[in-house]
């Protein structure tokens, strides 16, 4: 009682107001909720202009699994599957090791699993080393409102808050979900706009977002879910300058915990700063130019799920998003015309020319850089006739054979569009037209408007699962465990 007591006194000192005693009004709690006795919510004042914190989180706070479609669950069954593919294989980069390095000296042990290793930490230090295993190779799913990487900083966070209050997997699956869907919301009405400005949409989303799944995993009352959102509004902001490089991984990592952290703020009675998302001097008016008190229509949640609609891409390939359709269409006419890679003199690709200026054009002397090389990842197909993970190492992209193939790549942008359609790249930003020259003079050519994995080419669960498997190899797991893994993430309740 006199801890609560001490949380009621901290918040009515910080709001210069007086707040209720036990049992007299909401207070944070870690057991109330939507199975507590507070989750109504009917008495907040949810939505108002300036208060889209306490929108989002009353409507997160009362979110219960089953008011998914099943569809919708069985994408968030999907979305677990490859996020933890992708902290297993992500665990091996050279930045993850070096973060485990740091975290296991700096944080303590406790009850949280650090994913595919035997070692637990505390909550704080297993989100951030989970966070950046799963972005390390920026292979994870991506959520097509605003294009933004938000399961890879979100599932750590839920993962972590679920495992503190010893939950249950609705529990987790449920905070994964409202993380995703806030997440798409802020990047459906801000992401542009923060791109713009040299902010990381997917980190502004995927941070605010991570906090409301952590809330609702921790079972917060919908008054502290809306401080921790508050309270992490004041450290979202991360430069698009990280992007493409080992540090971005790393700064996810702590942008995760801040998520958690803010979260566990609340819980004690710490507030965040009035209007902190939408506010006068809040997230989307110093970030994003937005004029202050803008309203971002939060009724959207729940009434279009973005998880479904327009969903999340799964990525094929370990490769930047804009690489992914030319690399695929080279693959394809390579095979469809039983090309040998000997008889390539070169490949030519013509992309938009939005896209080209973030490309690397020399050689890759990182694994960052080589997932931004064009010439990287066609090189690879015609060195190993294919590109995965295993390929993400010095010793490889150093390799003399490749080194020559990607001097017979060559890349060129297209301002007039392609083919017949000199608007393509306004509904298909990603969009590749490829001419194969062999020796001999012939040439073959093709065009791809989306690589599989987008919502005109979705995954299908067979080959997501055969992408964690791969992933899960490459981490050193022996074969029996990588199949109880999966099938207990398709068995997640729904």
């Amino acid at each position: 009682m006199a801890l609560r007591e001490d949380k009621i006194k901290l918040r009515a000192e910080e709001s210069g107001g007086s707040v209720s005693p036990p049992g007299e009004g909401k207070f944070p709690s870690l057991a109330s909720g939507p199975d507590g006795p507070d989750d109504d919510g009917d008495d907040l004042p949810f939505g108002t202009p300036g208060d889209l914190a306490g929108a989002v989180a009353g409507w997160a706070c009362r979110l219960r699994l089953e008011d998914l479609p099943p569809e919708g669950v069985h994408v968030l069954r999907r979305v677990m599957l490859d996020v933890t593919g992708c902290a297993l294989a992500g665990a091996g980069t050279p930045v993850a090791r070096v973060a485990h390095s740091l975290v296991s000296r700096v944080y303590t042990s406790g009850r949280c699993h650090v994913i595919g290793q035997s070692i637990h930490l505390n909550p704080l230090g297993a989100v951030r080393l989970n966070a950046v295993a799963c972005n390390a190779l920026e292979f994870d799913p991506v959520v097509l409102d605003g294009s933004v990487h938000a399961a890879a900083v979100i599932l750590p966070v839920v993962m972590a808050a679920t495992e503190m209050t010893q939950g249950r997997p609705q529990d987790l699956m449920a905070g994964l979900a409202a993380g995703l869907e806030v997440a798409a919301l802020i990047a459906r009405h801000a992401g542009s706009a923060l791109g713009r400005r040299g902010w990381s949409a997917s980190a502004v989303a995927a941070g605010l977002g991570a906090t409301v799944g952590g809330a609702r995993a921790l079972r917060l009352d919908a008054d502290a879910a809306a401080h921790a959102v508050r309270v992490a509004a004041l450290r979202v902001g991360v430069l698009r300058l990280a992007e493409g490089t080992a540090a971005r991984a790393t700064t996810l990592g702590a942008l995760a915990e801040d998520a958690l952290h803010a979260s566990l703020l609340a819980a004690e009675g710490v507030i965040g700063p009035e209007g902190g998302v939408d506010g006068p001097g809040g997230v989307l008016e110093t970030l994003a130019g937005y004029l202050p008190k803008t309203v971002v229509p939060w009724r959207e949640l729940g009434q279009r799920w973005a998880l479904m609609d327009p969903g999340l891409s799964f990525k094929l390939h370990p490769l930047a998003a804009p690489l992914l359709p030319a690399v695929e269409e080279t693959a394809r006419l390579l095979s469809t015309h039983g090309i040998p890679t000997r008889r390539v003199r070169r490949i030519t690709v013509h992309l938009n020319p939005a896209s080209v200026v973030g490309l690397v054009r020399t050689p890759p002397a990182t694994m960052s850089q080589a997932q931004h090389s064009l010439a990287f990842g066609i090189g690879c197909l015609l060195t190993f006739g294919r590109v995965n993970v295993s390929h993400l190492r010095a010793q490889v992209f150093e390799g003399p054979g490749l080194i020559e193939a990607m001097e017979r790549v060559r890349v060129l942008p297209a301002p007039a569009g392609l083919g017949d359609d000199p608007l393509i790249f306004d509904s298909h930003p990603h969009a590749a037209g490829i001419v194969v020259e062999m020796e001999g003079g012939d040439m073959v050519q093709g065009l791809c408007k989306e690589a599989v994995g987008g919502p005109g080419h979705p995954l299908d669960d067979d080959a997501l699962e055969a992408k964690f498997v791969s992933n899960a190899r490459f981490s050193g797991m022996d074969e029996a465990r990588i199949r109880v893994i999966a099938r207990r993430l398709w068995d997640l309740p729904g």
